[in-house]
C-alpha cells in the first residue's frame, strides 16, 4: 500500500510525533509511505527529513506561509501525483489544499488530534472537507464526542478511536525510580513548544514558589522545547528569581536522557487531547503534576493514580500539590510505578497495526 501523510509541520509538537512514527512503523510494516509538509520549514526541520529518509519515507515539503498560501492550490496536485497514493492520510486541514485533495481519487483519512473552538472559521473548512473525507480517527474518546457527536462533523464518514502510541523501547528506565535524597536536587521537567498556551510561564512562577517554602528540598526546571515565548520566559525567571535554577534545553528529537534524570513532569496547557509528550514522561517511570486540562488528557493521567492534579489552574494551587508528592516517598513511588504501567498500554505497534486496519476497511474491494 502506498500512504501518503500530510501534515502542516514535521519539527516539534504531538501531531508532528504521531505522523513521524506512525510513517516509520507503517514503513517497517511494508508499505511505501511518503509525508508531504504543507508549510515554510524551519531550521529544525532538516535533521527530520534525514531522520525520516534513512528510514525509506518519501518526503516533500511545500513551503506554504499559511493555509490560505495559493502554493497549496498550486502544488499540492503535482506531489499528489508524484507520489501516486492509494490512501492519503491527512493530520491537518489546510482550507487552501481542500480543492486538490478533492480531486484526487485516492479514499481520504483524517486524524483529528484537537478540540478547537467551533468558530465560524472551523464550522467552514470542516464543512468544505466533509464532503470528501472517507474515514475519521479519533484520537481520545473526548475528542471522538466532541466533532462527531457535539459538532456532528464528518457525518458520511467512517469514525473509529485510536489512542496515540510511542516507541516504547525507547523510554526505558534504567532503574529503579526513586526520591532524590534530601540534600539532591528534585528536577522537573516540561517537554512542549514554547507558547502561550502551554502555560510555561506558571510552570517557572510555581518553581519560585518551592524555592521559597521548601528548606529541605530543592527543586530545577528543565524546559524541553523552542518556540516564540522563549524570550519573555528568559526574562521572567531573571525576574522570579530563578534564572539559575531554570534549563532552556531547547528542541530535543531524543527527549529519553532528560526525562531519565528527572522526578516529576508538568503538564499546564490550555487544552490537551492525548499528549504525547506525557505519555513518553509516563513511559520513564515520572509522576505527572498538571493542572485541570480539559480536552481528553485525563483519559492518560489519573488523578491520584499517576500522579497529582492541582486544585485550581494556579502556580500556588501547583506547587501545594508538587509539595504533596515530594513529602510522600511512598505515594510518589506508587505513582512512578502505575505511570509505567499505563504508558506500557500505548504502544506504537497497536497504534499502528489499528490504522491499518481501519485503512483496509476504507479502501475499495
Amino acid at each position: 500500500m502506498r500512504i501518503l501523510h500530510i501534515t502542516s509541520l514535521i519539527s516539534f509538537g504531538g501531531i508532528e510525533s504521531y505522523v513521524k512514527e506512525l510513517a516509520i512503523d507503517q514503513q517497517k510494516m511494508g508499505h511505501q509511505v511518503g509525508i508531504l509538509i504543507c508549510l515554510k520549514s524551519d531550521s529544525e526541520v532538516d535533521e527530520e527529513v534525514q531522520r525520516l529518509s534513512c528510514a525509506g519515507i518519501w518526503v516533500d515539503c511545500i513551503d506554504a506561509h499559511s493555509g490560505h498560501d495559493l502554493k497549496l492550490t498550486l502544488r499540492l496536485p503535482g506531489a499528489i501525483r508524484r507520489f501516486c497514493p492509494d490512501i492519503i492520510h491527512l493530520s491537518s486541514t489546510p482550507l487552501f489544499a481542500a480543492m486538490a485533495l478533492r480531486l484526487s481519487r485516492a479514499p481520504k483519512i483524517v486524524t483529528l488530534h484537537l478540540i478547537d473552538d467551533n468558530s465560524l472559521k472551523e464550522k467552514f473548512v470542516n464543512y468544505i472537507y466533509s464532503s470528501f473525507v472517507d474515514g475519521a480517527i479519533a484520537v481520545s474518546d473526548t475528542v471522538l464526542n466532541f466533532h462527531r457527536n457535539a459538532c456532528g462533523r464528518y457525518a458520511q464518514s467512517k469514525w473509529i478511536m485510536i489512542y496515540n502510541g510511542i516507541r516504547l523501547e525507547r523510554f526505558i528506565p534504567d532503574r529503579c525510580k526513586n526520591l532524590p535524597l534530601q540534600e539532591e536536587e528534585c528536577i522537573l521537567t516540561m517537554s512542549c513548544r514554547m507558547e502561550a498556551d502551554k502555560h510555561v510561564d506558571d510552570a517557572i512562577r510555581t518553581l519560585a514558589i518551592l524555592r521559597r517554602k521548601t528548606s529541605d528540598r530543592t527543586f530545577r526546571l528543565r524546559l524541553l522545547g523552542s518556540g516564540s515565548a522563549l524570550p519573555s520566559l528568559k526574562k521572567l525567571a531573571f525576574e522570579q528569581g530563578v534564572a539559575d535554577f531554570v534549563d532552556f534545553l531547547g528542541y530535543q528529537i531524543d527527549v529519553h536522557p532528560f526525562l531519565l534524570r528527572s522526578h516529576g513532569h508538568l503538564v499546564l496547557s490550555d487544552r490537551e487531547t492525548f499528549s504525547i509528550a506525557a505519555l513518553e514522561a509516563m513511559a520513564c517511570a515520572l509522576p505527572i503534576f498538571s493542572f485541570p486540562v480539559p480536552g481528553g488528557f485525563h483519559e492518560l493521567h489519573r488523578p491520584g493514580i499517576s500522579g497529582l492534579v492541582s486544585a485550581t489552574r494556579t502556580p500556588e494551587a501547583l506547587a501545594t500539590s508538587i509539595l504533596e508528592g515530594f513529602s510522600k516517598p511512598e505515594a510518589w513511588k506508587r505513582w512512578s510505578q502505575q505511570s509505567k504501567s499505563i504508558a506500557n498500554t500505548f504502544s506504537i505497534e497497536v497504534m499502528a497495526a489499528k490504522t491499518d486496519h481501519f485503512y483496509q476497511s476504507i479502501l475499495p474491494c
